[in-house]
């Protein structure tokens, strides 16, 4: 999988091995091996970005290339939330990718009219929680993150990084105060 990773708190190799590790880690969950080795993801990590949206969305996931076979996809993160819930939003984008490229959600030039598992489905007016797209990703971004703390050392590795850079100001509030 081709990953590009750009924008808020990408400058240190610590956070973007994090995320590029973790994303990686999530499509290799979902797809095929041979169909994630074809994925090409631009990660944008964004500042703030309920604020621009009026406070509903934490992240995006876009088509870039072709939509009769989805390979190649943008992504927006809202970079502003503890780095969990960062890993959380990012297996919720990736449950998207995962939807596009094997065809299971089809979106149209149309903006209103989408297919979803090989049915019509038209949205208009009906509730984010009540989309089947995004009901599917709400459920198993959970699953999905939980696989990322069992599976493998992405977080624990990123977490000791951090506290070996500057062990003083890792820690905050309570816990600094009593150790």
């Amino acid at each position: 999988m081709l990953i590009q990773l750009s924008g808020y708190r990408t400058q240190g190799k610590n956070f973007r091995d994090l995320i590029t590790n973790s994303a990686e880690f999530y499509a290799n969950e979902l797809m095929r091996k041979d169909l994630a080795r074809n994925i090409s993801v631009d990660i944008q990590i964004v500042k703030k970005m309920e604020k621009k949206s009026n406070g509903d969305e934490m992240g995006s996931s876009l088509i870039t290339g072709q939509c009769s076979r989805p390979r190649e996809f943008d992504l927006e993160i809202d970079g502003s939330h503890r780095t969990t819930f960062i890993l959380r939003i990012l297996a919720h984008e990736m449950i998207h990718v995962w939807q596009f490229a094997t065809r299971k959600w089809i979106q149209y030039e149309k903006k209103d009219i989408e297919k979803w598992k090989g049915e019509i489905f038209e949205w208009k007016g009906l509730n984010y929680r009540d989309l089947p797209w995004e009901a599917e990703a709400l459920e198993k971004e959970t699953v999905l993150f939980h696989a990322l703390l069992e599976k493998t050392t992405i977080l624990d590795d990123y977490m000791d990084r951090a506290m070996h850079r500057d062990p003083e100001t890792f820690y905050e509030g309570d816990y600094a105060k009593n150790h």
